[in-house]
């Protein structure tokens, strides 16, 4: 700011018959809120309380010309307004008197105050503002600005206007301008190349998740991104399997990544045809096993988990596999030997011979449900119905406990199959021989 000192105003800093004058050690402070409301206030106050950040050290006595008052202080960081004032009480206030009045008149002086600036003392707009540059772009050629008369570099040269820089670092300048001591700095950085585009492996999903979506980060330092499928930005939706790449620029030129994008199998469980355990004639045990690759588990409805069981029953067996993009099952029936009846055609009953006593149908892989015996005039001679285990008696060539003749007589005989229960009927002629 610039100082003059005049000789009338009710802003006083001598008042009184004799008290033309100077003082010192008034000054400027720096706060963060206003101090003097100057709407409401029609004078200074007589004491503001706070230090002042700058503090005049000399009576400035000349009527004539403005004088320069300045200093470099430390402000607060969120410091906005600017108080003038003297801020000591007026018994401490160092005065000088410079003109004596020879009369009771009141007279008083002033200060008259004008062209109050700030200038950043660490940012004085000496030197362009930071930048980052690619490793081929240096070196940086660095002018001074504002056309300082008298400035000094970092390594103290006083005679560059321009400098060139060739590495990164901050770079300072130093000035004198209106009695304060100005600094600036300029920092340089190197911008290195990005590493991979991707850090991500290959990815691996399953059919159902398609098409699949990957997205990049909005923290990596790229722009301008471009995939092989044809599309650009940070996301790109993918339906089919295959290898993609994607390129990106930066600053000091581009990058690219190359990925794969695989399908996870289906699982299929696929067991044989329904098939029948009868080996010539006979049920003889089967190895059931599920038809293809391997599968990644197994669960079968006997409650196994090998590849494989063997199975010696009839029925209807399930196997389960679950991975990771589905589960699948498939059951087979295993049939057994169909039932066979084989009937006599001649009975010869003899007590003596227990193998021969009945008339008795052999059936196999099947169980009786009914005989039935007539003779030669359709009369009905013996009748049996099978026990709930389909047990039965057969015919001891006796009807109502009285033998019967020998001769032609005709039977019918039906049976159920043991594995799918379906019921079956034969009919015939049987010679009695006695």
């Amino acid at each position: 700011m610039y100082v003059n000192l005049a000789l009338s105003d009710k802003y006083a800093v001598g008042r009184g018959t004799d008290d033309y004058g100077a003082i010192k050690g008034w000054g400027i402070l720096l706060t963060t809120n206003r101090v003097v409301n100057w709407e409401t206030k029609d004078d200074i106050p007589a004491l503001i309380t706070g230090n002042a950040h700058l503090r005049t050290t000399a009576f400035y006595e000349d009527t004539a010309r403005w004088h320069l008052v300045s200093d470099v202080v430390t402000a607060q960081s969120d410091a906005e307004w600017i108080t003038l004032g003297n801020f000591q009480p007026f018994l401490l206030t160092p005065k000088l008197k410079i003109y004596q009045s020879s009369s009771l008149d009141f007279y008083s002086s002033y200060y008259m105050i004008d062209d109050v600036f700030v200038v950043p003392a660490e940012d004085g707009g000496l030197l362009p503002p930071d930048t980052t540059l690619c490793s081929g772009q240096f070196p940086l050629s660095v002018e001074v600005q504002g056309n300082p008369a008298r400035f000094v570099w970092w390594d103290g040269d006083t005679t560059a206007r321009t400098r060139q820089i060739t590495q990164p670092g901050r770079y300072a300048i130093r000035t004198a301008w209106e009695g304060c001591e100005i600094y600036d700095t300029i920092e340089v950085k190197m911008a290195h190349n990005p590493g991979p585009l991707l850090q991500l492996p290959d990815l691996s999903v399953c059919p159902q998740n398609l098409p699949q979506v990957i997205t990049l980060s909005d923290t990596l330092p790229f722009y301008n991104y471009r995939w092989s499928s044809g599309t650009g930005g940070r996301s790109v939706s993918l339906a089919d399997a295959g290898v993609y790449s994607v390129t990106a620029d930066h600053p000091c030129g581009s990058v690219s990544d190359t990925f794969a994008l695989r399908l996870l199998p289906q699982v299929e469980v696929h067991l044989p045809p329904d098939t029948t355990l009868c080996r010539e004639g006979v049920e003889q045990p089967f190895m059931l096993r599920p038809h293809g690759p391997a599968l990644p588990n197994y669960y079968w409805s006997t409650g196994a988990v090998a590849p494989g069981i063997v199975v010696r029953e009839t029925g209807t067996y399930w196997l389960r596999s679950e991975g990771a993009c589905n589960t699948d099952t498939d059951s087979v029936t295993l049939r057994g030997c169909p039932a066979r009846a084989y009937i006599p055609d001649v009975f010869a009953p003899d007590a003596a011979r227990p193998e021969n006593a009945f008339f008795l149908p052999v059936i196999l892989n099947g169980v009786f449900l009914e005989l039935a015996v007539y003779d030669r005039w359709g009369s009905l001679v013996y009748m049996e119905t099978a026990g709930s285990g389909g047990e039965v008696r057969g015919w001891d060539g006796f009807s109502r406990r009285q033998p019967c003749p020998a001769g032609v007589y005709a039977y019918y005989l039906r049976w159920r199959e043991n594995d799918t229960g379906t019921a079956h009927s034969a009919k015939g002629l049987l010679t009695l021989v006695r």
